[in-house]
């Protein structure tokens, strides 16, 4: 049986933008250090903690931008083309802090300036670059679209507390005490906005049930947060709890109507669960917002090869990878359509393909090596059976293909 994957967006870690890298003799570790600042006015009732995180936050983003320097240098000598939200992502991704040092100083009776400080390494010799670069372009650009909204969030909140400290000199009694409470609301804000970057830095490393524990306390802090509802919805997901994980995509959905992601997210849960016509029906809506958003097209089209119906799910993986062609999965999924239609020659071509955008990608080798067996090309299929097994060697399927092929060659 041929096997289908799915765009299941990967969650951004944290933020970041761009020398010549060093030549393989001359590459290292990298030592970055960042600071960041900020002024907490004691008057508006902000605690030192949220203080010191938002200083955080500033050097975190400065030691980004850093890093996105060996990034796009490192994109361009491969010849992959990034958008500035995927340096930043990439760089986030390749920062591994290594300590942190904090300063108060008194400015004022009521000012309190916090300095953080921190320390961190980056890898410029390609290996963990290579790796983070190698990432399906369709879970990067996802990727870079979370990481966007989270520094969005973290942008606004900076900019209305700002305001509330301007609002706060020229207020009577009763308008100050208003201020403090919307501060205080902000700072919770914040406090939520962090906790969703940490689930969103579990979820990437595979950490599925700490990212769904800090998604939930970031929902605590803000119920309103639809990043954190889709996120835990995917989390739920790879924890295969699929009822969970459709509540947080109807939630987000409520929270932001046009949230075309919680949609299509939906809708590949629906196919997860047996429901090809839900998951069809869910993907459409997505399109209906974006018909570009591919990883909505590539979801239905595996729906449709699940409901029989290969012309439509070959239009719509068709249409996915002219407009993401990075993506392994997708041509992966293109290729089971064509094999629906018997056109074994082009899912030949399309396998390759996915194995030539992810050298590691077992399910593709699985399906490759079909393909051939359906062409009576035996000898081609041998290899990537045993590539296929050895890359999932629990996969029982891969290993029955493989002793199969053997037997029909007479070995």
């Amino acid at each position: 049986m041929k096997k289908l994957t799915k765009l299941a967006a990967a969650v951004a870690l944290g933020l970041a933008s761009a020398l010549a890298l060093p030549s393989p003799a001359e590459a290292a570790i990298q030592t970055i250090e960042a600071s960041g600042v900020y002024v907490m006015d004691s008057r508006l009732g902000e605690t030192t903690e949220a203080a010191t995180g938002r200083a955080r936050e500033d050097a975190k983003r400065a030691a980004a931008e850093k890093a996105g320097v060996y990034v796009e240098s490192y994109s361009k000598t491969v010849n992959m083309v990034l958008e500035e939200d995927e340096v930043r992502t990439i760089a986030a991704q390749l920062l591994k802090i290594q300590g942190e040092k904090s300063k108060v100083a008194v400015l004022e009776d009521s000012l309190l300036q916090f300095t953080v400080t921190i320390t961190a390494l980056v890898d410029d010799s390609g290996v963990d670059m290579q790796r983070a670069v190698s990432t399906d372009k369709s879970v990067l650009s996802e990727d870079a679209r979370r990481n966007s909204e989270l520094q969005r969030e973290y942008d606004e909140l900076k900019k209305q507390m700002e305001e509330l400290k301007r609002r706060y000199e020229g207020a009577g009694e009763a308008q100050r005490a208003e201020i403090k409470a919307e501060a205080a609301a902000n700072t919770q804000r914040f406090g939520a906005a962090e906790e969703l970057e940490k689930a969103n830095g579990l979820f990437a490393r595979g950490d599925y049930p700490q990212a769904l524990s800090a998604y939930t306390r970031a929902l605590g802090l803000n119920p309103r947060l639809p990043e954190a509802y889709n996120n835990r919805g995917l989390a739920y997901y790879h924890l295969r709890q699929y009822s969970e994980a459709v509540n947080d995509f109807n939630q987000a959905a409520v929270l932001k109507p046009n949230f075309l992601q919680a949609y299509s997210n939906r809708g590949m849960v629906r196919l997860e669960q047996g429901q090809a016509a839900q998951a069809i029906q869910d993907c459409t809506q997505a399109l209906s917002i974006d018909s570009r958003f591919a990883p909505a097209l590539n979801n239905r089209g595996r729906a449709y090869v699940a409901a029989g119906q290969a012309d439509r799910a070959l239009g719509d993986l068709q249409q996915a990878a002219r407009i993401m062609p990075g993506s392994a999965d997708i041509h992966n999924n293109l290729g089971s359509a064509y094999m629906m239609l018997k056109s074994y020659r082009e899912a030949v071509n399309e396998y390759g393909q996915a194995i030539r955008l992810n050298g590691s990608f077992a399910e593709a080798y699985y399906n490759r090596a079909l393909a051939y067996c359906n062409l009576g090309q035996f000898m081609e299929a041998l290899p990537d059976a045993q590539r296929a097994k050895e890359l999932n060697p629990g996969d029982g399927a891969a290993s029955d293909l493989y002793s199969r092929i053997r037997s029909k060659l007479g070995g």
